[in-house]
């Protein structure tokens, strides 16, 4: 209660003077009883135990006013209020408007003067957050409180449009870079082996096959990188998936004839060229699909960030978030089964 009467001790009594005079209450008497039917029992019981053993209806209207400042708001310290100006800074999430009506707010009991536009302008510039703006700010030689609050908010607004614009530019920008770069980055080989070819709908036939080890599974990611075939003396692959050894475990021996098969058509030097082949079935397991790609859009009464999927029926939303887009009336809500 005394925070309150003190922070609007001004407006208070501003208040009170205008109900007497709207109904041209001038009588001492009468304005004392206006004064004790409209401030409440709170107040009324602490005139009570301020006036004890005296009775508030027995003190006059300036009486009670008086009693009634000197007990919630006493006068403090202008230094201290001063103080309270100075030390005041603008918060992060706070916008400069609001930062400036805060300052005047701090300066009605700063006694001021005729400095007071003076002190709110070095206050605005000292104390305002954003740093490029300040050295604008500082590099005027003659700049008035009005100049510098203009200036500080068309560049907030100025920022935040601008922030809108690059959100929106990077959430809608083209998708086809993103697959190009990836099949450019996951190249598979794939290893023709008799047993799989000897098998059509086989489905391992189809599976990528790591070079270097014979693994189903990235090369980059295989942990034979780096080790040298026991075979060719080559660094990359092993023994087992070595194309040099496989060639000549295919040629003929002496005294034998070899098999005429169509499941061995297939050469060796097929298994390079298919190096070059762009898998790109493989995205499902790529980076594409963990990147989301976000749209803002109008919703109701705000801007609501929503997830591009142009494969989906519906767009959701938690509860939370239509109580924010839609505080007060909301749009009409349907059963939904899926």
């Amino acid at each position: 209660m005394q925070h309150n009467w003190r922070r609007g001790r001004d407006t208070v009594s501003s208040r009170k003077s205008s109900l007497l005079n709207s109904n041209e209450i001038t009588n001492a008497e009468k304005k004392r009883a206006v004064l004790l039917a409209v401030c409440g029992i709170k107040t009324l019981g602490v005139l009570r135990s301020l006036l004890a053993p005296e009775s508030p209806s027995t003190k006059s209207y300036d009486d009670l006013i008086k009693v009634l400042k000197e007990h919630f708001a006493p006068t403090s310290s202008e230094i201290y209020r001063r103080f309270q100006f100075h030390k005041r800074l603008q918060h992060n999430n706070e916008t400069v408007s609001s930062y400036v009506t805060e300052l005047r707010r701090l300066a009605e009991e700063c006694n001021f003067g005729a400095t007071l536009t003076e002190r709110l302008r070095d206050q605005l510039v000292c104390d305002i957050k954003d740093e490029a703006l300040q050295r604008r700010l500082l590099a005027e030689s003659t700049l008035t409180f009005n100049e510098a609050f203009s200036r500080a908010v068309a560049a907030e607004s100025a920022a935040e449009q601008a922030k809108r614009i690059h959100s929106q530019k990077f959430n809608t920008g083209n998708s086809t870079n993103l697959i190009r770069q990836h099949s450019n980055n996951n190249k598979r080989t794939f290893q023709k082996s008799s047993s799989s070819q000897s098998k059509p709908g086989n489905a391992q036939s189809a599976d990528v096959i790591c070079y270097g080890c014979g693994g189903h599974h990235d090369r980059s990611s295989c942990k034979f990188g780096d080790v040298t075939c026991r075979f060719c003396k080559k660094k990359g692959h092993i023994e087992r998936a070595c194309r040099a050894k496989r060639k000549n475990d295919s040629m003929p021996r002496t005294g034998h004839m070899q098999k005429n098969s169509s499941t061995h058509a297939v050469k060796s030097e097929s298994v390079n060229e298919a190096a070059a082949i762009y898998n790109l079935s493989d995205l499902k397991n790529s980076k594409c699909k963990q990147m989301k790609r976000n749209v803002s859009i109008q919703l109701g009464e705000g801007q609501c960030i929503m997830e591009l999927d142009s494969g989906s029926d519906y767009s959701i939303i938690s509860s939370d978030e239509l109580d924010r887009l839609w505080p007060n009336k909301k749009p009409k809500i349907f059963p939904l089964t899926f």
